[in-house]
């Protein structure tokens, strides 16, 4: 009986043994099951926020880098420069669709993008609803990714781009990582639960011992991989390698750190890498002492419209016309680009030599820079000077219009000034007089200073118009003679006038040919103090050559051609002591050259000036200054 007892105590206390074994055993494996699947989750969630990070970053990285290229276009508007800078991201196989907005609207979209036909994605909605925020936005969709970046020139947002990106690839990436990580689970599991049946097996107390010591030691390294995981998630990727523990749990520990340094050295590379393409402008190609090219980087493709693979192995001279020599080529200089879709680019060249290629055989880079905003704002500089020259006819216009308003009163005053001088109202003090003569030539100074600009300004607005009349040249010279021999006489200079015999009859403006010499001969006169002005004609059947000659001070040589220019007065010259408004041999220069002749000067400051014109006896003929 006492055998019995023992044996049954034994039994009864083995069976509560194996009971509370079993069921430790069973309490472990549970918590065991509960903690690897915290972990599957965990390792699962931050896979799944790496990769989609990553993605993410790939994303994002796509749409700055064509927002960066489109700016030229979009601010032109060159539908077909945008739809060819977005063909070669559209042809990636993981991009579903691009599309470019400006301000408008949709200005370009290749392929699909979920929320431009159904109202599926909210930065899609956002981007057509014209809000164009300043900020890149990213939406992650069921089976996609969507950016919305801003395309930026300076400060200001001109227009966006929309990408949409499958998230198949990366789906079909974290299932097959999932699986694998999921049969190692199952394998550690299993070996567990072959470790606790064998230790149970062994001794029940010993067993119970041994599931404390080893639940604990299991929970903990697997607590840490678990911490572990969630900061992996969170982008942290600084994981230390003592994180260990017994058997299956050691290896699944140390694939887990081998897995999270792999993560690392993929993500902090491949950025790098995408951070260095996307952030080149210029197209850069490496060769090969055969011209065959080697590599190509983002910007190239996207200049040239081909993917990498339609470049590399091809000669560089089919897509840009350049030199291959390398001695010729290391300064920078302009060439062509042959884009993929038959456009023709101007580029902007430069090589540099390369001492080894990957092989170790030598090779050359070559950058290339497309030049089409340069030539756009040459041609941009041209249609100002066209705007500047509108302006310019509408300030002519301008004044033109006003000094027939100034001129019309002016008239209108120096009319009842004369009248009062001539004593038309009465007899007038000799103060009052004096005072109203001083009114009278002030007005007559101002008139003529008003023609002058009414001139200028009629020729610089195409108003000025010629009376063509037949005139005798001889005449007219006699005339400007008997109105500037007063002056003359008053200053003691003598005014001569060489006239040939026979003179032929002109056919012009003589008015205007009058106000010419008049203007000629009377700054003669002005500007000479002591000695003659002479007025010499000479003529054939076809011109007139007229030359008004001082021995005034002169006119220094830098001021030579200045003179005829509007305004001007020559500093230090007596012209700035006498007054004027500096328009009177522009005026003079540009009726002459509307008649078809050529007014120039010559002059040795000191020692007088000579002014010549030539004048067609018949203004009406096309003839070209002699």
């Amino acid at each position: 009986m006492r055998f019995r007892l023992k044996t049954r105590y034994a039994l009864t206390l083995v069976g509560m043994t194996l009971v509370v074994v079993v069921a430790l055993s069973i309490a472990l494996f549970l918590e065991f099951r509960r903690v690897t699947d915290d972990l599957r989750e965990s390792t699962a969630e931050s896979l799944d926020e790496t990769l989609l990070r990553q993605f993410q970053q790939r994303a994002v990285g796509l749409s700055t880098a064509l927002s960066t290229s489109v700016v030229d276009a979009l601010y032109r508007l060159d539908i077909e420069e945008t739809a060819t800078l977005s063909s070669g991201l559209a042809a990636l196989p993981d991009v579903e669709g691009v599309a470019i907005l400006d301000r408008t609207g949709l200005l370009y979209l290749n392929g699909s993008i979920p929320g431009f036909t159904a109202d599926e994605s909210a930065v899609a909605a956002w981007s057509v609803a014209d809000r164009l925020p300043d900020s890149t936005l990213v939406e992650f969709l069921e089976n996609n990714v969507v950016t919305s970046t801003p395309v930026r020139l300076g400060e200001t947002t001109i227009g966006h781009v929309v990408l949409s990106v499958s998230l198949m690839p990366i789906r079909n990436e974290l299932t097959a990582v999932r699986s694998a990580h999921d049969q190692r689970v199952a394998e550690a599991v299993r070996r567990v639960l072959g470790t606790s049946a064998q230790v149970a097996a062994v001794a029940a107390v010993v067993g119970l011992i041994l599931a404390v010591v080893i639940g604990g030691r299991l929970s903990r390294p697997i607590t840490s991989l678990s911490l572990l995981a969630k900061r992996v998630g969170r982008g942290d990727f600084e994981v230390p390698e003592l994180v260990s523990g017994p058997g299956e749990v050691g290896d699944l520990a140390a694939s887990f750190v081998s897995m999270a340094h792999s993560l690392r050295r993929t993500t902090v590379s491949n950025a790098y890498l995408d951070g260095i393409l996307n952030s080149m402008l210029d197209g850069l190609v490496v060769t090969g002492t055969d011209g065959v090219i080697r590599k190509v980087n983002g910007a190239t493709c996207t200049l040239l419209g081909f993917d990498e693979g339609a470049l590399i192995g091809r000669p560089l001279n089919r897509f840009i016309d350049i030199d291959h020599a390398t001695s010729e080529t290391r300064q920078p200089r302009e060439g062509t680009a042959h884009h993929s879709g038959g456009s023709a680019l101007p580029v902007l060249v430069s090589s540099a030599d390369l001492a080894a290629g990957q092989d170790g055989a030598p090779s050359y880079v070559w950058v290339f820079r497309d030049i089409t905003r340069i030539k756009q704002a040459q041609d941009d500089l041209i249609s100002a000077k066209q705007e500047a020259e509108k302006a310019n006819e509408a300030k002519s216009q301008f004044l033109a219009n006003m000094s027939h308003e100034l001129r019309t009163p002016l008239n209108a005053v120096l009319g009842f000034t004369e009248l009062v001088i001539d004593g038309t109202y009465g007899e007038v003090p000799d103060a009052i007089l004096e005072a109203m003569e001083r009114v009278e030539r002030n007005g007559q100074h101002l008139l003529g200073l008003i023609n002058d600009v009414l001139d200028l300004s009629k020729i610089e607005a195409g108003r000025l118009t010629l009376a063509h009349v037949h005139y005798d040249m001889a005449e007219l010279i006699r005339t400007v003679e008997s109105s500037v021999s007063p002056q003359a006489a008053e200053k003691q200079i003598e005014l001569t006038c060489e006239l040939p015999d026979t003179l032929p009859s002109g056919f012009g403006d003589a008015r205007r040919i009058t106000q010419v010499l008049m203007n000629l001969v009377g700054n003669a006169v002005k500007f000479t103090e002591v000695g003659e002005v002479t007025v010499r004609v000479e003529a054939d059947d076809t011109w007139f050559r007229l030359t008004v000659s001082d021995t005034g001070p002169g006119i220094a040589e830098a001021d030579l051609q200045a003179i005829f220019d509007d305004f001007y007065q020559v500093d230090g010259s007596l012209s700035r002591q006498q007054g004027g408004t500096g328009l009177g041999l522009a005026i003079a220069k540009r009726m002459i050259e509307m008649h078809g002749g050529r007014l120039w000067v010559e002059s040795t400051p000191g020692q007088g000036a000579d002014f010549h014109f030539t004048l067609p006896v018949r203004a009406d003929r096309q003839i070209e200054a002699a």
